[in-house]
């Protein structure tokens, strides 16, 4: 996923093979709503944990008085928040920006945008950098009643927090892929810990990482809804549980 500028859709990039790829946004939803704004930070993140990554947009003009010289374009923009529509339209997503609440629709100099569970609830939080005042923590109150899991990675034998580690996690037959980095977003650090979204599962089959080095864990039958840390190539028992889900 690639920002750009105003009067400029956000480019969503598929791989249709390696080294080959098509900008796909407007097949996605994603086009006619991005190309009034300009989008500095973006993150995919499972806010509602069905297990279908969803998109988060810091946005802001950078000439603080654009307008003057162009109708209906502002230095202080809203962020937006797109939903992937998953199994009931593969590949589209629905901005529900106007329903998750005045806070993200309010019009900032949206910059920085970074992506972490604040509170260990298991939902995951945005926070947003605004160039002309304090940053905006938005708070995640989403009520989808699905399942989660997080997981902490402490490397051994390469880096410690396993920046770069490939995560594999099964469940109900579905798997998920995820990486254990910070990086992605304009001047941000996310949340390091790795994030999968459960959907109606309440535990997982398998867990498979990669660690940078090349070792391989393998995690068999995890209840959801747990903060576990996991230190690679250590027995299973020191996979440790940090934080149930909250009532």
């Amino acid at each position: 996923m690639v920002a750009t500028y105003q009067h400029q859709p956000r480019c969503l990039f598929r791989q249709d093979r390696p080294g080959l790829f098509t900008d796909n946004a407007a097949a996605a939803g994603l086009a006619r709503a991005t190309v009034n704004s300009l989008a500095f930070g973006v993150r995919f993140c499972d806010y509602d944990n069905d297990g279908w990554l969803d998109l988060a947009f810091a946005n802001g003009h950078v000439v603080d008085n654009i307008q003057q010289a162009e109708a209906n374009v502002t230095y202080r923009q809203p962020s937006q928040l797109f939903h992937n529509r998953g199994v009931a339209a593969p590949g589209r997503f629905e901005e529900l920006s106007a329903r998750a609440g005045p806070d993200l629709t309010r019009p900032i100099v949206g910059r920085g945008l970074c992506v972490g569970d604040l509170d260990n609830d298991g939902r995951l939080d945005l926070l947003i950098v605004d160039a002309e005042g304090g940053p905006l923590l938005l708070h995640n109150e989403a009520r989808s009643g699905y399942h989660w899991l997080s997981l902490r990675l402490v490397g051994v034998r390469g880096n410690r927090d396993a920046l770069g580690a490939r995560v594999t996690l099964t469940a109900d037959s579905r798997s998920q892929v995820r990486q254990c980095f910070t990086d992605g977003s304009y001047m941000s650090a996310s949340d390091p810990r790795v994030h999968f979204g459960l959907g109606t599962a309440t535990r997982s089959d398998e867990i498979v990482i990669r660690w940078p080095g090349g070792h391989v864990d393998t995690l068999r039958d995890v209840p959801a809804d747990q903060q576990l840390t996991v230190i690679e190539a250590a027995p299973r028992d020191t996979a440790l549980s940090e934080s149930p889900m909250k009532p």
